[in-house]
């Protein structure tokens, strides 16, 4: 993977006094009478290589091996993206308390420029690694190391201010050489024009989103792909991934590891990116959590911030002929098998379908884990057999924007003909609309989803009614709640093998929620719901079922069901099993 390195292009830089502007040059920027936390931009180009002068009046103080500014600014090479001037390394005056007025000649080439104007405080330490600051929180009350305290009633006492408001008022920034300007609109106009070259642009992308563009590559192409976000060791917040339409495999994907610091604060990535990609659909998705994002920073902004979000393009612009967008949200829901969404608390539900053939289904659920469990979940259980054939497991999930408890998991399964029932549960806190903390980003889709892919064709699939049949079941005591002692008769006429289901509540080795079957003739027990004879039931641990069949004589037999004072149906006390409809004992004559 290639790795990109914002360059800071320091061209000829020399500090000079005013007076060195020359006469007939024109202001190309200008910022002045700027707020605190504020990101403002403009641009200009030049028809031949030149010397710009920028006048910037600002304050910077160093403090051993920090510094601390309180504005920055910045031009970027509108093609390259790259840094060609920053105020922040051309500054010469550290030391001073004061607030000072300094100018500086740039050698520029031939070409197109973005000027960036930034009022988030921030600071530089040994290291010179940028750290999360902001006025608000503040820089004053205590983000900087002891040597900064002070700082700021240093200034406003020796500037003679009252407020921030007349603080920042004294800061500005002016560029002037021979060219043509243009405002923030104008900038913004030349940037939608570039990305009309990409195959996918999905930029300027704001907090709670969620965007998403299929595309398809007619042939073979080497892919470019830019994107600008946050990330920090433990994970990603805004970050784009591509992966394939069909198949659900992810073949670029976002990561602190392979980004590089983007300016500002640390937790600017940005990546810049090429890999092959074969002829194929494909679609490309950037997300945000609820927090710093184009146009709503809540710290220093990145240098290419109107880059926040990803670029897709062609390496070679003359294969752009290749490729077509669709609309992939829109044509994943024509293939909806089921739809358990927006659920809410203490929600519990299990709908069925049948498969009347061999298909793969794609799973998209969202729910929510903590320490390596989820909480609000879903599975699907082959009915025939009532074993579990998905799971949405923490480990196979991924954050889904927002709080770190969102997680989300998007996956391609192989299912065969025959009837499934898809559960999905939640507790009692944390889903949709209430949430307790910051929700995902695809919040109305909090619950399961099953989807067709391929060929498929809802003539493909029939809805299936999980319910048990009469004739086929001896016993069903199911639904067993707390201090229950329920007792059912059966009787065999001649020698049968028999079915066996049942769930129910073991730990160490010992169960206490369980069943038992009893010969009337002779009290004896011919079988026992025991914990070393069950298996996991799902959910908690301690959630055990046993299914399996056994052969029993002619004559009558009496079923038993005990449970104790906690953990059972509807009163559970940890995570409930993946079929809570079924606690207790079910008995019926095998089919096999």
């Amino acid at each position: 993977m290639k790795r990109y390195l914002v360059s800071v292009l320091i061209a000829t830089c020399v500090l000079l006094p005013t007076s060195a502007i020359t006469a007939d040059a024109a202001v190309l920027a200008e910022f002045k009478r700027v707020y605190d936390n504020d990101l403002r931009f403009s641009g200009f180009s030049l028809s031949s290589t030149q010397t710009v002068s920028i006048e910037a009046r600002a304050f910077a103080y160093r403090s051993g091996g920090t510094r601390l500014m309180l504005t920055n600014a910045w031009i970027l090479e509108s093609d390259s993206r790259e840094v060609v001037w920053e105020l922040a390394d051309s500054r010469e005056t550290w030391k001073s308390k004061k607030i000072e007025t300094e100018t500086y000649e740039v050698e520029l080439s031939a070409g197109s420029y973005e000027v960036y104007y930034s009022t988030y405080a921030y600071e530089k330490s040994r290291k010179w690694r940028f750290m999360d600051s902001g006025w608000k929180g503040g820089w004053k009350g205590g983000f900087f190391n002891d040597g900064m305290h002070g700082v700021y009633d240093d200034v406003m006492d020796e500037e003679d201010l009252d407020d921030i408001d007349d603080l920042y008022r004294e800061f500005f920034v002016r560029v002037e050489g021979n060219g043509s300007s243009l405002d923030e609109k104008g900038v913004s106009a030349e940037l939608k024009a570039r990305a009309s070259d990409a195959i996918v642009s999905l930029t300027r992308v704001g907090n709670h989103a969620s965007e998403t563009q299929g595309f398809e590559l007619k042939k073979a192409m080497q892919i470019r792909v830019y994107s600008v976000g946050e990330a920090r060791e433990d994970g990603s917040y805004d970050y784009g991934y591509v992966m394939n339409a069909d198949t659900r495999e992810r073949v670029w994907e976002f990561s602190y590891r392979d980004a590089d610091h983007a300016g500002g604060s640390q937790k600017n990535r940005v990546i810049d990116d090429t890999f092959d990609a074969p002829a194929g659909r494909y679609v490309a998705v950037y997300v945000t959590d609820d927090s710093h994002a184009w146009n709503r920073w809540n710290s220093a902004p990145p240098y290419d911030p109107t880059g926040w979000g990803m670029n897709v393009s062609a390496v070679n612009a003359s294969d752009n002929k290749h490729t077509a967008l669709f609309d992939y949200k829109a044509e994943a829901m024509k293939n909806v098998i089921v739809a358990t969404t927006m659920v809410g608390d203490d929600h519990f539900s299990r709908e069925g379908v049948t498969l009347k053939k061999d298909m793969d289904v794609r799973v998209y659920a969202l729910g929510e884990g903590v320490d390596k469990e989820m909480i609000d979940y879903g599975w699907i259980i082959d009915a025939s057999t009532r074993k579990r054939v998905w799971e949405m497991k923490y480990r196979d999930t991924e954050h889904a924007g927002g709080g770190k408890k969102n997680r989300v998991v998007d996956e391609v399964i192989s299912l065969p003909k025959g009837d499934y029932v898809v559960y999905y549960v939640s507790d009692d806190s944390h889903s949709y609309p209430h949430w307790n903390t910051a929700p995902p980003m695809d919040r109305e889709s909090w619950g399961i989803t099953l989807a067709g892919t391929g060929n498929f064709k809802k003539s493909d699939i029939a809805a299936f009614e999980d319910k048990p049949k009469t004739g086929d079941n001896l016993v069903r005591i199911v639904e067993v709640r707390d201090d229950a002692y329920v007792s059912e008769d059966f009787t065999l006429k001649k020698e049968q093998e028999i079915r066996i289901y049942a769930v129910g509540e073991g730990i160490d080795g010992r169960m206490y929620d369980y069943g038992w079957i009893e010969d009337t003739a002779n009290g004896r027990v011919v079988w026992e719901m025991s914990y070393r004879r069950t298996d996991h039931a799902g959910g908690h641990k301690k959630n055990r079922v046993f299914s399996d069949t056994i052969v029993l004589k002619p004559g009558k037999y009496r079923v038993y069901y005990e449970s104790d004072g906690s953990h059972s149906f509807n009163g559970w006390n940890a995570r409930q099993p993946y079929e809570p409809e079924n606690w207790g004992i079910t008995i019926s004559v095998s089919k096999k």
